[in-house]
């Protein structure tokens, strides 16, 4: 094995051209793609790092949203408890009203049915007593029979 100036030069020449082609037509579309995907990779890391920005951000957003809520709900709740009780403030208000004028009503109308009754019994205890005293007055009786008649007429009565 004999090592010649010529051998070498010219292995050192091959390998060269070889590199260089290698380098041209190899190495640099590798290394592009490389680099491509490097530039890929870093901004799908990028956008997943803003997703998750976003994300906790419209979370944050939800319970705010849902406390908001929960509040208006709240509230909403004692406002209707506060109408309902004002409504059953009038309702009873108005039933006490319409069972006082009931009440007055009907004690108008007894009132007037007694005074009609008392009228009644005037006149009744008028007819009788002009009718006793013309009965009377037709007969004229001793005293004695004119008591016993008008114990009669008021037994009767």
């Amino acid at each position: 094995m004999d090592v010649s100036g010529r051998m070498v030069i010219l292995t050192w020449i091959s390998f060269l051209t070889a590199a260089y082609l290698l380098y041209k037509l190899a190495w640099k579309p590798i290394l592009a793609a490389l680099e491509k995907r490097e530039e890929t990779i870093r901004k799908s890391l990028q956008d997943v790092e803003f997703a998750k920005r976003q994300v906790e951000s419209l979370q944050a957003k939800q319970k705010q949203i849902v406390a908001e809520a929960d509040r208006q709900a709240a509230e909403i709740l004692d406002q209707s408890r506060n109408a309902a009780q004002g409504l059953a403030a009038q309702v009873e208000t108005k039933a006490r009203e319409e069972a006082r004028e009931l009440l007055d009503q009907a004690t108008r109308e007894i009132r007037e049915a007694r005074d009609r009754v008392i009228r009644d019994l005037r006149r009744e205890s008028a007819d009788l007593a002009l009718t006793l005293a013309e009965k009377l007055v037709r007969r004229n009786l001793d005293s004695e029979t004119q008591r016993e008649l008008v114990r009669k007429l008021t037994d009767e009565v």
